[in-house]
Order: structure tokens, then sequence, then C-alpha cells
């Protein structure tokens, strides 16, 4: 069996920083890898942080950001680890999205019996299997931590008791915010974008059916990116119609086209909250969203952006039409409300602040109580709040 990999610390530990540990089941470039990165940069400056995944994309992101990061390849290597890292360590934060992982960090520490905060963090979305187990937590001295208010109501109904949850929205890091110069859009939306993986539950076939139905939409152009399973089969469908879609796979500059659209489409609702979505109103690009889902959340409909009736293509339909009959003044004010409720809401100044308040307890005085505080999040926008 070869042995665990792990990337030098450039940041080493002393003894007075506590260290936070984010372990992600996988390690693509998708939200959830892009989260766990953007949330331990918001922590970095009072804790020692670092990474447990499997090998994969996301350590490249760990390299360029000097973030130490250990590979794994199978649950006995993971079980190493934290043994080791709660050897290391007297008091742990430890972040994951696994049930496996929270309960292998849990009984690991029945052992070594270190201080710690212990987050659960739920992407859910897709269908019930991302809820599925997430009650077993309820055992666990634990906070569970949703992405989204649906993602709450989600974990509730699968048997989560509704005092352990808090929602903990996505955000942008200070610096890739820096990497999303706002710009101004363009007086007509003569282009649109689509981005997310190609599978059943995003419903780019909606937009498909909607071109199909409505002749109409056919002198919009849309730009789709993301791969997936069903990304031929739609490419084969787009030619056979003659639809202006374009699929160009996955992309990993994909943030950089943004700018190039003039209207940004998200088609599904059972989305948690697509990172994606808020990247686009960073950069001044009116976004159009389903009326269920947790994406609407990020949203005011009508000032910071647009809403339709979720997995109904006409209603797509015409939500695309109404936004590209917008005035260029009305394009102007949707795009800088979304600007601002970035800003004020899903910054990392805003959002990311909620992480630190319930991991201060690592740095209180020995002795002190340890377990994440449910007031730790009325300071936040509402958005943060449990609902």
């Amino acid at each position: 069996m070869p042995m665990p990999t792990s990337h030098a610390a450039s940041h080493p530990s002393g003894p007075s920083r506590p260290h936070v540990c984010y372990f992600l089941f996988c390690s693509n470039k998708y939200g959830t890898e892009r989260m766990a990165i953007a949330t331990l940069e918001a922590l970095r400056d009072e804790f020692d942080v670092s990474v447990i995944s499997p090998p994969g994309d996301v350590q490249q992101w760990t390299s360029e950001r000097a973030i130490p990061h250990q590979t794994f390849g199978s649950l006995r290597e993971v079980a190493m680890m934290i043994w080791r890292l709660l050897g290391r360590h007297d008091r742990v934060g430890f972040i994951s999205t696994t049930v496996k992982a929270s309960f292998l960090f849990a009984a690991l520490n029945l052992l070594r019996r270190r201080e710690t905060i212990h987050l659960h963090v739920v992407h859910g979305s897709g269908s019930d299997s991302a809820f599925q187990h997430k009650h077993w937590l309820n055992h666990l001295p634990i906070a569970v931590l949703a992405v989204s208010g649906w993602v709450r109501e989600q974990l509730i109904h699968h048997g989560v008791k509704p005092s352990k949850v808090i929602v903990a929205p996505n955000f942008i890091s200070t610096s890739r915010a820096a990497e999303l110069p706002f710009t101004p859009p363009r007086a007509t939306a003569s282009r649109a974008i689509v981005i997310g993986r190609l599978d059943a539950s995003k419903r780019v076939d909606l937009l498909l059916d909607a071109m199909e139905q409505m002749p109409e939409l056919r002198s919009l152009p849309v730009d789709v990116y993301g791969g997936g399973p069903l990304l031929e089969d739609y490419r084969k469908r787009a030619a056979q119609g003659q639809l202006p879609v374009t699929f160009h796979g996955f992309c990993d500059d994909v943030v950089q086209r943004l700018p190039q659209a003039d209207l940004f489409i998200h088609t599904s609702s059972v989305e948690a909250a697509a990172l994606v979505i808020l990247e686009a109103m960073a950069v001044g690009v009116p976004v159009l969203l389903p009326d269920r889902g947790g994406v609407k959340e990020f949203i005011e409909p009508g000032v910071s952006g647009l809403i339709y009736k979720a997995d109904d293509a006409r209603a797509l339909g015409e939500g695309i039409l109404a936004a590209r009959s917008l005035s260029a003044a009305r394009r102007a004010q949707i795009a800088a409300a979304a600007r601002r409720r970035v800003d004020e809401v899903y910054s990392q100044a805003a959002a990311g602040g909620l992480y630190r308040q319930l991991l201060t307890g690592l740095i209180r005085p020995a002795g002190a109580d340890c377990s994440p505080r449910r007031d730790a999040i009325e300071s936040l926008p509402s958005p943060a709040r449990s609902h």
C-alpha cells in the first residue's frame, strides 16, 4: 500500500497557534473544493491551516497558496493522518464534508482528547443521496454548516436536528475578488453563458427545450462550459437542432470567460449554492436563476438578479426574452446591485467571518469552553443565519 504524501508546510505550526484542517472527499476544481481553499485563506491569519484530500487538481491550488496538503488513497491513510494531526496539535479545528471522516475524527479524539471544534459542511445538491446519513451527525459534538437555507431545510427533512444546523453561505475570497474586476454590462444582451457539470440534475436540457419550443430565442448564442456524462448527448442534440449553443467542455479558466457574456443562465432547481453565480454577479453579468433550490437566495428578485419558474422550459425561455428586452439603464442597475450584494453579504469579510467566529474557542485561554457557539452568527447578514 503506498504511503500518503504530504506537501512541505511553509507555514509551520507554533505552540500558540491552533490548527484547522479541511478534509475533502474529492480533489476536483469545483465549487466545494474552491470554497474549502477560500475558507482556509480566510482563517490563516489566526490559525495554521492544512488540507487532506485524494490526489488531484486541488493540489495545484494548495501549492500555489502555500497551504500544507496531504493526499490519501484509503480510509486507513485518512485515519493515520488524523491521528498524527491530533498528536501534533493541542487545539484542532476539523472541517469535514463526509460523515465517515467526521466519525473517524470524533473516534480518534476520544483517545487523543484534544481541544477540538468540529464543523461538518454540507454542499448537498442534485438528489436526496447528498443528505442521506447526515442525521447520524446528531450523535456527534459537531456543528453542521449548510451552504444555503435550502440545504438547511433538506437536512432537517432528512432528520438532522434543527439546533445543530447553521447556514454558512458560500463567499468569494479576498484574493479571488481581486481577480474579478467589475465591468458595467453592455447595452444589450447579445451572448449568454451557462457554467456547470453536465449531468441530469443540472437540467441544461431545459435550455435546449426552450430553444426548440421558442424559435425567437435562436438569435442568442449561448456558451456552455462544463464536462459530465451528458456532454456529448447535448452536443449532438444542439447540432441536430441547429441551435446556437456551443458546448466547450470543462474549462480551467472559465471565470475569465464570464465578462464575455451579457447574461448568466442557471438551470438547476436542486443546486445548493453555486459559487460561479456569485462570481458572475461580481463581474457585472446579470443572472437568471430558477425560483427553487439554494441559488435563488443569492439575489433579490428584480433588484440584483432575475427569476423564472424552475423546471419549466417555456418559463426559462420567457425569462431569457425578458432579460434581453431590458434597457441599458436597467441592466446597469441590476449589475450594480448584484455587485453590492456580493460585497455586503457574500464577501470574505461578510460571510467568511462566520468560520472564524465558530472556531474562536480554539484561541480562548486554556480550559475555556471550546464548542461552537450558535450566537456566533448573530452579527452576520441575515442569509448567514439559521432560518
